[in-house]
């Protein structure tokens, strides 16, 4: 039973995150379930709750973005997510959450601190090809590929929706594509994650409404500052 409390609140914190911002479901999610479950039967629910909450939110808001990503974001992710699926195995779940903890600690307080800078010019087949590869490969080891091409877009200068116009379909390209990739290797995904996502479902729509409608009427500045202080509170959280 507290394991089932646990999922649902972990699920719900990070749909709300994830409505609210497009993207790290699983760095708020991730940092209480990959405390109470172990990573296979973890990432694997993550990806499948990451996947419905990124539908209801693009559905929620198709009438004021249009949501669109590269061919070679595309591409690059689909090697990256096809390169860790092979070599989840031999990845040290104490030092995966250590690595994880502090990238998200890390990048989310240089974020916060940092001063306005010159937008880099990175929109070339190859940049989105390699940032495409790593984003699917960071994906599959700690179920947030979102991460890398949002980095990409800070680089880029893109605007909040631009941002989350390109993020969301990577998001849930990789997470689907990752998802078929580990049912049909030898461990295939535990029997327990369809049970789990089912009694998340509540909490999960519930987060997301509760997100998009947040995203909807908060202002920028302080839209960046809530989910920056989430990411270096999750990130800590993992470093325990």
């Amino acid at each position: 039973m507290l394991e089932i409390g646990a999922v649902t609140v972990g699920v719900f914190l990070g749909a709300m995150v994830s409505g609210f911002s497009g993207f790290a479901f699983s760095a708020v999610c991730g940092a209480v379930l990959l405390h109470i479950l172990e990573p296979h039967r973890a990432i694997p629910l993550m990806m499948a709750c990451s996947i419905t909450s990124q539908l209801l939110t693009m559905v929620a808001l198709r009438r004021s973005l249009q949501f669109k990503t590269s061919p070679w974001l595309l591409l690059g992710g689909a090697a990256g997510v096809a390169v860790a699926v092979v070599a989840i195995s031999a990845v040290d779940p104490r030092m995966l959450r250590w690595i994880f903890g502090a990238f998200l600690a890390l990048y989310a307080t240089y974020l916060m601190v940092r001063t306005p800078i010159e937008s880099l010019s990175m929109s070339g087949a190859m940049s989105q090809t390699l940032v495409g590869t790593l984003g699917g490969a960071v994906g599959v080891l700690t179920a947030m590929p979102g991460a890398i091409p949002t980095v990409w877009c800070e680089m880029r200068g893109c605007s909040k929706a631009e941002q989350r116009a390109c993020v969301q379909p990577f998001i849930i390209a990789m997470q689907v594509f990752a998802l078929l990739l580990f049912a049909i290797t030898p461990g295939g995904i535990p029997r327990e994650v369809p049970y789990y996502l089912a009694i998340s479902l509540p909490a999960l729509c519930l987060g997301s409404w509760l997100g998009v409608v947040a995203f909807q009427r908060v202002e920028d500045a302080v839209f960046r500052k809530i989910i920056l202080l989430m990411l270096i509170a999750s990130g800590v959280m993992l470093l325990k």
